[in-house]
């Protein structure tokens, strides 16, 4: 299937709709008159059981899928051939008992007739409440139903998991240095005036009897220079811390939505022997807005136009199968107030068998419910879109 953004497999409808086409033997058209009314001897009847498997598988403890079976028994005495269909719900797997078997008829006296088992595994792919699927059993039954349906219901279990936390930076300060001046005292000469005495000779001359001037010696002022400390300023460096704010990205957890899945939601089958058309086809009775219809329809005899009822839409070709079945493939998008009784007409006007299944899904696109590039050129398995 190509793959698509919201694209999801419907496998399912590989279901029963494909129940006809591949190894069906059915010697219903060859049960004559007189074999019928020799039924009391000569029969085969058809016995499902049970007709429901219930799953539970929790994935919480590793536990990945869970395996159950069911049993098909013939009650006459005549062999009785049987089909089991594949599952309508990729979910679910047959490990044995599938396609085509004969089971022999019982013989008196004895009590230890063997059943032919089917086994049925459900893998779930996560965490669901009601994973829902169906399985078809046709035979060429000579009384009773030759039709019998299997359902199947899963759950299963898968806790979330938990976010883990991470790491991110976040803004610290950080010391920058930065200069800043201070004040210091600092010693420098200042000149000071200070008056200092000094002697001096000066000659005299002396003579008798006479006077005499006398010089004498005289203070003479010098300056001397004498320090005198004074206070002056000069810059010192000093460090100061300044905070710096950086920023860093932090991760913030999305959530992504799943597309809910496309999921089989019931089936009904049905047949007659000597029935005229139009025939007859009773949907699942469970069918709701919005959920999609599929039809398969088969007729003993040379069937080249089936025609459907309004809104139901032809799916690829008329299929035969080597035993002169011929099938065609229907589907419709069902709408509240849509009819769940509808006919199907055919040009073979001979009174023959005709037989019918069909089944309802729930998820799917109702727009375009199959992929183009899917659609079968005669029915059998196809794809869808969700």
């Amino acid at each position: 299937m190509r793959a698509k953004s919201s694209m999801r497999s419907i496998a399912g409808l590989s279901f029963s709709v494909i129940f006809l086409l591949a190894a069906f033997v059915p010697a219903w058209a060859q049960a004559d008159e007189s074999a019928l009314s020799d039924s009391k001897t000569a029969i085969s009847k058809l016995s499902v059981s049970p007709k429901s498997l219930s799953y539970n598988v929790n994935l919480d403890k590793g536990v990945l899928s869970e395996t159950k079976h069911f049993h098909i028994t013939n009650e006459g005495t005549l062999p009785l051939k049987v089909v089991v269909n594949s599952p309508s719900n990729p979910d679910y797997v047959i490990r044995s008992g599938g396609g085509t078997a004969t089971i022999p008829g019982k013989v008196k006296g004895r009590k230890d007739q063997q059943p032919s088992t089917v086994e049925v595994e459900f893998i779930p792919s996560g965490a669901v409440k009601n994973d829902t699927a169906t399985i078809g059993v046709i035979s060429d039954a000579t009384t009773g139903k030759h039709v019998a349906i299997v359902s199947l219901r899963g759950k299963s279990r898968l806790r979330p998991q938990n976010a883990t936390a991470t790491a991110t930076a976040t803004a610290t300060p950080t010391a920058t240095a930065t200069k800043t001046a201070t004040a210091t005292r600092t010693a420098t000469a200042t000149p000071t005036t200070v008056a200092t005495a000094t002697a001096t000779a000066t000659a005299t001359t002396t003579q008798t009897a006479t006077a005499t001037s006398t010089r004498t010696a005289t203070a003479t002022a010098t300056q001397t220079v004498k320090a005198t400390p004074t206070q002056t300023a000069t810059a010192t460096p000093t460090v100061v811390a300044t905070a710096t704010t950086t920023r860093t990205a932090t991760a913030t957890p999305t959530s992504t939505t799943k597309p809910a899945p496309v999921t089989a939601t019931g089936s009904n089958a049905s047949g007659q022997f000597g029935a005229w058309s139009p025939t007859t086809v009773s949907l699942y009775p469970g069918t709701t807005n919005g959920n999609l219809v599929m039809v398969m329809l088969c007729v003993s005899g040379p069937v080249t136009i089936f025609t459907p009822p309004a809104g139901y839409g032809q799916l690829g070709s008329i299929g035969s199968t080597s035993t002169g079945e011929y099938c065609g493939l229907f589907y419709h998008v069902w709408s509240t107030g849509d009819p769940t009784v509808v006919s199907f007409a055919d040009n073979f006007a001979t009174s023959t068998e005709r037989d019918y299944i069909t089944a309802t899904y729930s998820g799917e696109n109702t727009v375009a419910p199959f992929d183009p590039s899917k659609t079968p050129g005669s029915p059998g398995t196809l794809s869808g879109t969700s």
